[in-house]
């Protein structure tokens, strides 16, 4: 297996605006919050975000990465 075609296993979460408090608070039931997750370490591989207040969301997690 050459290394350009290694591939992490890794853990999908979703979540749409609608289920979370942020988008219930804004009321905006478009968006959706997905995570990509290590199974072996937890650790956060990716985020997509997109809706009201995405940027804002983006935002958050780097700095929780950074304050944890």
């Amino acid at each position: 297996m050459s290394s350009s075609s290694f591939r992490p296993p890794f853990e999908v979460g979703i979540s749409r605006y609608r289920e979370l408090a942020r988008g219930q608070i804004i009321g905006d039931t478009y968006g959706m919050l997905k995570l990509l997750v290590s199974p072996e370490d937890r650790s956060l591989l990716g985020v997509h975000v997109f809706g009201t207040g995405a940027t804002e969301l983006l935002q958050l997690r780097r700095v929780a990465k950074f304050e944890l």
